[in-house]
């Protein structure tokens, strides 16, 4: 590199890069330059000045320092620019990086057909802001119009087919929670807009009830049993009031014999609770009551499993909210199916909380003077006798806690609510047309006090002693009911026994004990 110097007084910058001269476009003014109206100083080289000579060597230093910073510089990025040639090349020539492996989804992981009712597009399409808007304000029209409807049709259709794609499975609960926040948040009620919320709501859920996987038809019955007339208000204490007519498909499902047991259990407990705090009419109330008999019906000779033995405790568990003890026609069919269940001595012990939930139930039903609460008082006693039996054979057994706890509320109300309507055989018996039972009923509940709380007071538990178990039969035997039927037209409770009664298979029943026999 050097400074070439003209004729002109002009400065040139030169250098070497890679390979032969590059000349530095700018050009520097030299201040040897001559000035206008100024002798030229340096022409002659004798007449040269320090301070001309000291000039141009501030200059050529300015420069020379100017040259060494710059050159690691221009280095640097040589070098920057051939690493980023490789670098570039190599990109091109590596091989394209694979994606993600798909994770399969819960129908292909358990080897599931779907049957889906929409697509993903048409769900991506909906599930944008303008219609689900367009859906939630219709759902708040207090008078809707004939788009608002339309509106709230698509909104429904596309929250309930949601369900049958295999893509929402594994949140399938989400999505049907969305459906009964929706009507149950923005419906106002009473009002139009919400009663067709509702009856679009069945409609669609009762597609999802055949031709479906496991799955969607499960969920399919819970939201049906999760619709709501009227959703419940913590701050005044006010419940869900279930919408009844889903009661509808409901029934249907209890009465298919296609459909899956979690699926049926699923449809009694929709049912239970419209029976418990909706308004179903009589006729409907009437209909459930004859279906879920029908349901309760053990043959003689059947092994129970556990999960049917589940399904039969919710049907005992939602007949005791039927209130009416006859249908509109004087069928005491609920009564029966209890009492019947109650005293069926072939059912395993292993199940017998089975039975003691059927005496729980018929306490909680309005009973009136043509029943003899007495004597299902006195078979409370025996049945608790059994099962104390069963207990000081096995007492960490939880089954017979249970059984117990039922058995104790069978005789008091479990909460302030279920005093209000009159549940337990104590509470029954201070109505006037049960007065007469009182004192053997008050009887009952002090003998049967003695078996539960000698099962429950210690903890661990322990067996209860043989003279408490004497002590109760012996009170039996003392105080006899006045009838062995429960209604005039019934049969006796002997004669219920000997119909259920199996003596075949020692592993599917056992014979009623005859008193209370003692452990050990």
């Amino acid at each position: 590199m050097w400074l070439v110097d003209d004729s002109a007084g002009m400065l040139h910058f030169a250098g070497i890069r890679r390979s032969g001269v590059c000349e530095v476009k700018t050009t520097i003014s030299s201040p040897m330059s001559p000035m206008k109206g100024a002798p030229v100083i340096g022409s002659n080289p004798n007449q040269t000045s320090f301070s001309n000579r000291l000039a141009t060597s501030s200059l050529l230093g300015a420069l020379w320092m100017a040259f060494v910073f710059a050159l690691p510089g221009e280095l640097a990025a040589q070098r920057r620019g051939k690493e980023f040639d490789d670098y570039d090349t190599r990109i091109v020539e590596d091989e394209p990086i694979p994606l993600p492996e798909k994770k399969p989804n819960l129908a292909e992981r358990n080897n599931i057909t779907p049957n889906p009712l929409m697509t993903l597009d048409e769900e991506t399409r909906f599930n944008n802001h303008v219609k689900l808007k367009e859906y939630t304000s219709s759902l708040r029209s207090s008078n809707p119009r004939p788009i608002d409807e339309q509106n709230i049709l698509e909104g429904v259709r596309f929250r309930v087919y949601r369900m049958t794609l295999p893509e929402n499975w594994e949140n399938i609960s989400n999505a049907r929670n969305d459906l009964i926040k929706d009507i149950d948040l923005f419906a106002k009620e009473p009002g139009r807009a919400k009663q067709f919320a509702l009856s679009a709501a069945q409609r669609y859920l009762t597609e999802l009830l055949t031709d479906q996987p496991r799955i969607v038809t499960l969920n399919a019955v819970l939201a049906l049993g999760q619709l709501n007339e009227r959703p419940g208000n913590p701050f005044d204490k006010t419940v869900d009031q279930p919408y009844a007519p889903a009661a509808e498909p409901l029934l249907s499902i209890v009465e298919g014999t296609n459909q899956t047991a979690e699926a049926k259990i699923a449809a009694v407990f929709g049912l239970g609770r419209i029976l418990k705090n909706g308004a179903p009419p009589r006729t409907m109330r009437d209909r459930i009551a004859h279906v879920l008999a029908d349901e309760l019906e053990i043959d003689p000779g059947t092994k129970l499993k556990p999960d049917h033995v589940w399904y039969l405790w919710r049907i005992v568990d939602t007949l005791g909210y039927l209130q009416e003890p006859r249908t509109a026609i004087d069928e005491p069919v609920a009564v029966d199916a209890l009492w019947k269940t109650m005293l069926n001595d072939s059912i395993p012990p292993e199940y017998w909380h089975l039975r003691a939930h059927a005496a729980r139930a018929l306490s909680q039903l309005d009973l009136d003077n043509t029943f003899d609460v007495g004597l299902i008082a006195h078979e409370v006693v025996q049945l608790g006798g059994m099962v104390t039996v069963q207990f000081n054979r096995d007492p960490t057994n939880p089954v017979w806690r249970k059984c117990f706890i039922d058995l104790y509320f069978t005789y008091q109300p479990q909460t302030t609510e279920e005093a209000t309507g009159g549940w337990g055989l104590l509470q029954q018996v201070k109505t006037p047309a049960l007065r007469t039972h009182q004192p053997l009923v008050d009887g009952a509940y002090q003998e049967s006090l003695k078996l539960i709380n000698g099962a429950l007071k210690n903890n661990p538990p322990t067996p209860v002693p043989n003279s408490v178990l004497n002590e109760v039969s012996d009170w039996m035997r003392k105080n006899p009911p006045t009838s062995q039927k429960l209604y005039a037209e019934s049969e006796t409770v002997e004669e219920i026994k000997a119909t259920a009664a199996v003596e075949s298979d020692p592993n599917t029943a056992v014979t009623r004990p005859t008193g209370l026999t003692p452990a050990g």
